[in-house]
């Protein structure tokens, strides 16, 4: 995938999330509170975490959240969202996120994200494009921040080992965030608070 590919889908996209919100939509801001709630390792505190998320997708129903052990997904997934047309979906997140604030902001972001594409019938041509579509969908409407706050997480500090969270490149992830803020008319500053050092590096590098 590359630009042209998230500039065709946001033409699409980007009038429908004006559309579902009308004069609503909003930059997600992950506050230190919110941040809070994921670092604790409390499953009650991912719970309001997802709520928060959930409220600002306006999702009729907030998934059940869980962590669980022993959970094998595939490398670029970090958790996985059973879902229920019109009852309460449950989303499994492996144990070994537990107080890794930033990426399980990412991942709530993902899986909450694929609810609400449920709602609005969206989806891609196959599977695999319509996970990249989730992280864009993401973006779209308002999750911007702790998508990029969530993208690079180090698993192996003494080794440098890098693992990056998602389907979309991260290239392509500022990219859409970029463009999404300029749509909606976001100043600058705005679009800057509360993102973490990497996410501001990366809109430098790739912007």
């Amino acid at each position: 995938m590359d630009r042209t590919w998230v500039d065709s889908w946001l033409k699409i996209l980007l009038p429908r999330a004006k559309k579902i919100k009308r004069m609503r939509w909003t930059l997600f801001d992950p506050t230190p509170d919110f941040y809070y709630l994921l670092k604790t390792g409390e499953e009650n505190d991912l719970q309001a975490a997802a709520a928060r998320v959930s409220h600002h997708l306006e999702l009729a129903h907030v998934p059940f959240v869980t962590y669980e052990w022993g959970l094998k997904l595939k490398p670029e997934a970090a958790g996985q969202i059973k879902l229920r047309a019109g009852q309460q979906s449950s989303i499994q997140i492996p144990l070994l996120f537990v107080g890794r604030s930033q990426a399980l902001g990412s991942i709530l972001a993902h899986e909450l994200t694929h609810q609400f594409m449920i709602s609005a019938d969206i989806k891609g041509t196959d599977q695999s494009e319509t996970e990249l579509l989730t992280d864009l969908m993401s973006i779209t409407m308002g999750l911007g921040k702790i998508v990029l706050n969530g993208l690079v997480i180090f698993f192996e500090p003494n080794t440098n080992g890098i693992r990056v969270l998602g389907y979309l490149d991260p290239a392509l992830s500022v990219h859409a965030y970029n463009r999404v803020n300029q749509y909606f008319h976001i100043p600058n500053y705005v679009a800057r608070e509360s993102l973490i050092t990497d996410a501001l590096r990366m809109l430098e590098e790739w912007a």
